[in-house]
């Protein structure tokens, strides 16, 4: 699922130095978990790699290594479980790989420039829903967000455009790196009982069609209502949105 407060986090950091490489990298790298190319595990899995190449500066071999521990937990997750079946571990993080490619064959920046307009649209017409029954000071926050999210779009079009090379080196070495993990033995393929989870899985997957899972045709809302819910709780009762 796609997780609005990276991509508010993102522009955050786009707008306190628009010429940070590093930040259009990471905010492309947000916005492709969304691609219907990747099927619902594999989109989970994308997003706690990205979240750390975003910490390690970029660099995919130690960030892989990092991030293994909650991808398993993540993979071994009931609801996941559910979706994945009989099927064993290695063979899903091969497959995974193989869509990441898939990926990074199918990636433009005109793509992710679309990609970053409709979500831009349906978060401003959520905006505008939620607006005249939240408090005000919570209308205020969303709407600074929603315009931050615009700013960035103005500026997007060489930026994105010189991050689509970056993202398809690094789509290609997670790709690598993940099937390097698919050939250990099965053992080393659970996770420890005390590794941290990254990501809980959203409890709407439980009634979820395997089936439709990759289906790209479901559209933008049904992936920011639980964003939204976090963003007001984490900013409005003593949390903080992610830097």
């Amino acid at each position: 699922m796609l997780c609005l407060r990276d991509l508010i986090a993102n522009a955050k950091k786009i707008l306190e130095d628009a010429r940070n490489s590093l930040a259009w990298v990471a905010l492309v790298l947000t916005l492709i978990a969304l691609f219907p190319v990747l099927g619902a595990p594999a989109k989970g899995v994308a997003r706690i790699i990205f979240l750390y190449i975003r910490k390690f500066g970029g660099k995919v071999a130690p960030a892989v290594e990092a991030a293994m521990q909650p991808v398993l937990m993540f993979l071994r997750d009931p609801k996941v479980q559910r979706i994945l079946g009989t099927a064993q571990i290695d063979k899903v993080l091969k497959t995974i790989a193989t869509e990441l490619r898939s990926l990074k064959g199918q990636l433009t920046a005109a793509r992710v420039l679309a990609q970053l307009d409709e979500l831009i649209s349906a978060f401003k017409a959520m905006v505008a829903k939620l607006k005249v029954v939240l408090p005000q000071s919570q209308s205020a926050w969303l709407l600074q967000a929603l315009s931050e999210l615009e700013r960035v779009r103005l500026l997007a079009e060489k930026p994105i455009q010189e991050a689509i090379s970056p993202v398809q080196k690094i789509l290609d070495e997670v790709a690598a790196r993940l099937e390097l993990e698919a050939a250990k033995p099965q053992a080393a393929l659970h996770a420890p009982s005390n590794a941290k989870t990254v990501h809980s899985v959203p409890e709407s997957l439980h009634g979820i069609d395997p089936r439709n899972l990759s289906n790209g045709k479901k559209g933008l809302f049904g992936e920011i209502i639980s964003a939204f819910t976090w963003i007001l709780r984490q900013r409005f009762d003593g949390g903080a949105v992610m830097a």
